[in-house]
């Protein structure tokens, strides 16, 4: 890529090119000619320099990754302070982010990858937990240190391979790290701003997002952010369905559970999935507590399928071995026959099995079953024969108040009154045909409150504005909004009541407010003004409103 903007040669660095780039910076690769070496240059990006506490996240990133060290992050070496910016010299990794090595391997219709292409790395399982232990060491540490990266994602792990074969994992972009108490040796200061919602929303841990109803926020972001990495790297997809709504994607974090991981090929261990979703419950307290806890899971794990693997390699061996030799034409010969008459009784069995046993057809809810505090519900099941009774065994009970059902022929309609607090509740719907097998169908039951995200508003004036003023005389008309706003502009004008120069801007001693003039010269009539604001506040969206002024001058 070609350098805009910036000389070849910072110093003694000259710039080669422009291995990546972020909402706060752009990285290139530079070499010192003098000492031989190649470092990364991590510079503000244009459009960011303009950003409040930028060069202060700039700052905190150095001084975080230069004085607490760890093999699994990438460490900052210089300040380099330039004449209009700032930037960080860095260690460089002749590797990938690991978002982008997930992207190559799902690429093939979401089919996983198993194997290496050439150079390229490609995600498998041994490697996804292999990359989550070397980040969980790195941020065990950092967390016994009192840090919280509060931004983990598969965008800021670097992965490369080494020299002796071994994939590393390296954490990078402590620009919004969070430091939770003091320590002594050695000190990092911190003046980064907490009041808004800080971190990647696919990413973001449910306390970060509404810290009344899961408490303030700790470690264990970080942790219920790498258990969404370790779920994105064994499926190739976030845990929860994404939109492009900002607030769609918040909102899945704190209502949606997570789906079961499904693979094409190599199908996912129960064992590792209950591992994966531990860490990313809902409820900090119901994750694993520390680093350390999840990464003995996860090696646990590990170590015991490497040992079923080992078993069943030994075992094929031994009876291979003990085959006989001399009489191993009179045992084909009888294994034939007794081989198609064992196969003829499973398919008798599975036959009858598979006739017999009711089938969920047509109508299935949708899992889980959300519900507002104290709504009522129905759900419709639909079975391929007659019902005979209905079985219905709550597991938990905080999410639901009472629960009934009626049996019609064919059709079970369940009806569920929510509680009226917030919870979940997990309920087992028995079905027992006229003829077969029963069948078991789990039921997820979720109440919450609604989640209302900040809105902008208009505060005042009702519409619409009465004005009697003298005719060609200047017309000022304040509107208030419920956040401090950085732009405004007037879209349209239709109407009557105004002559020209008319023209909206934000009150230098108000940022809420925005002033609108216009000069009326008619003796009576009607306008309506567009105008469109743009909030400070980056979570939020910008807002169109018509005012309608009537004027009367005498």
């Amino acid at each position: 890529m070609t350098i805009l903007s910036l000389p070849k040669k910072i110093g003694q660095y000259e710039l080669f090119e422009e291995i990546g780039r972020g909402g706060m910076g752009v990285v290139y690769k530079a070499y010192h000619k003098d000492l031989d070496l190649i470092r990364a240059i991590k510079i503000i990006s244009p459009q960011a320099i303009s950003t409040d506490n930028i060069r202060e996240r700039f700052l905190q990133e150095a001084r975080i990754t230069a004085n607490l060290k760890h093999q699994n992050a990438v460490e900052v070496h210089e300040i380099l302070n330039l004449p209009s910016n700032i930037g960080l010299i860095m260690e460089y990794i002749d590797g990938e982010s690991l978002d982008k090595i997930i992207t190559r391997s799902y690429s093939d219709d979401g089919i996983d990858l198993q194997e290496n292409d050439g150079e390229k790395l490609l995600i498998n399982e041994e490697y996804a937990i292999n990359i989550t232990l070397q980040c969980l060491d790195a941020l065990g540490f950092y967390h016994d240190q009192g840090v919280i990266h509060r931004d983990i994602k598969a965008d800021n792990i670097l992965v490369r391979i080494q020299a002796n074969g071994k994939l590393q994992a390296k954490i990078t972009d402590f620009g919004i790290a969070k430091i939770i108490k003091d320590s002594t040796e050695p000190q990092i200061h911190h003046s980064l701003p907490d009041k808004t919602i800080i971190g990647s929303p696919i990413y973001m841990a449910p306390e970060l997002i509404d810290p009344e109803r899961y408490g303030q926020y700790d470690h264990r972001v970080d942790l219920y952010s790498i258990g969404i990495t370790l779920y994105y790297m064994l499926a190739g997809k976030p845990p929860f369905n994404y939109d492009d709504s900002y607030y769609n994607t918040l909102r899945s974090h704190l209502e949606e559970r997570p789906a079961k991981i499904i693979r094409a090929t190599n199908p996912i261990e129960p064992e590792l999935q209950k591992i994966v979703f531990k860490s990313i419950e809902k409820n900090p307290d119901n994750r694993y507590q520390s680093a350390a806890k999840l990464s003995s899971a996860l090696q646990n794990y590990f170590q015991q399928k490497q040992h079923t693997y080992s078993g069943e390699t030994v075992s094929v061996h031994y009876k291979n071995l003990a085959t006989p030799v001399k009489s191993g034409q009179k045992l084909r010969n009888l294994a034939i026959p007794f081989t198609i008459g064992a196969v003829i009784i499973i398919l008798a069995f599975v036959s009858f099995w598979v006739i017999q046993k009711p089938q969920l057809v047509d109508s299935i809810p949708a899992q889980p079953i959300k519900l507002n505090p104290d709504e009522t519900k129905e759900v419709l099941f639909k079975y391929d024969r007659s019902i005979t009774k209905i079985n219905l065994k709550p597991l938990s009970s905080d999410g639901h108040h009472s629960i009934r059902y009626n049996v019609e022929d064919t059709k079970v309609l369940i009806h569920i009154t929510a509680s009226s607090i917030e919870g979940d509740s997990q309920i087992k719907l028995q079905a027992y045909p006229e003829l077969g097998f029963s069948v078991e169908t789990p039921l997820t039951i979720i109440t919450r409150k609604p989640f209302i995200p900040d809105r902008l508003k208009l505060i005042r004036p009702s519409s619409p504005v009465r004005f009697h003023f003298d005719c060609h005389r200047i017309i000022s008309q304040p509107l208030e909004y419920n956040f401090p706003l950085k732009r405004v502009k007037l879209l349209s004008i239709d109407g009557n009541a105004y002559v020209g120069y008319p023209k909206v801007s934000i009150n230098p001693e108000n940022a809420k407010q925005v002033i609108l003039q216009f000069e009326s010269v008619t003796g009576k009539g009607i306008s309506n003004f567009c105008i469109q604001v743009f909030p400070t506040k980056n979570t939020l969206i910008s807002r169109k409103d018509w005012i309608k002024v009537i004027v009367r001058c005498w």
